[in-house]
């Protein structure tokens, strides 16, 4: 026996219930997404100060600083901006209702919702594609992160075992004015000074 027009109406009123809850919660992941890109730039940018100013070999911090900036701009592309539909759009569903009754429909519910059902899950689908590419760049900063946090670690290691770090050295005593020399001179070398 076929399903009455209310059994038929009541499931497409379930799908429609279950496709939006779930456009709901892919929204949702996409910000939780946002959120951890968020985190591993803001990461990048304290851990790669610390190694410059710990490390010494510049060869080494090279090496760093681009792994860095490949992970901060592998963040960033996963914050890129993207397009996601979001259904009905009210100008569309107007249409289709408009059009569902000039064409005589004779169940206007079963139709209208089978056709919002059918938008909603396009729009998952494309919604998809784009939540795909955020992961697989939040993914690569991930794999970015952890190069270049190992090869910091080596670098400031390094650093440490030569006994140096990039600070200059503050001189322990003021230099004296010699013939000549202003004090404007004395500043403009760099030199800070510390008074016993």
């Amino acid at each position: 026996m076929p399903a009455s027009w209310q059994e038929r109406v009541s499931a497409l009123e379930l799908a429609n219930a279950e496709v939006a809850a779930r456009l709901a919660d892919q929204h949702g992941a996409s910000e939780r997404l946002d959120t951890k890109a968020t985190t591993v730039l803001g990461f990048v940018v304290v851990a790669a100060s610390f190694v410059f100013v710990h490390a010494t070999d510049d060869w080494l911090l090279g090496v760093v600083g681009a792994l860095y900036l490949f992970t901060f701009l592998s963040a960033l592309n996963a914050l890129r901006p993207r397009t996601y539909r979001a259904v009905p759009e009210p100008s569309g569903a107007i249409t289709v209702y408009r059009n569902l009754l000039a064409a005589g429909s004779i169940n206007l519910k079963e139709q209208f919702l089978a056709q919002l059902v059918a938008t909603k899950a396009q729009a998952f689908e494309e919604n998809r594609q784009a939540d795909r590419q955020k992961v697989r760049w939040w993914w690569v900063s991930i794999g970015g992160l952890v190069l270049a946090l190992t090869t910091s670690a080596f670098a400031v290691q390094l650093g440490t075992d030569n006994g140096s770090t990039r600070q200059r050295p503050v001189p322990t005593s003021c230099p004296r004015l010699g013939s000549g020399q202003s004090p404007r001179s004395v500043v403009s070398t760099g030199a800070t000074c510390r008074r016993p």
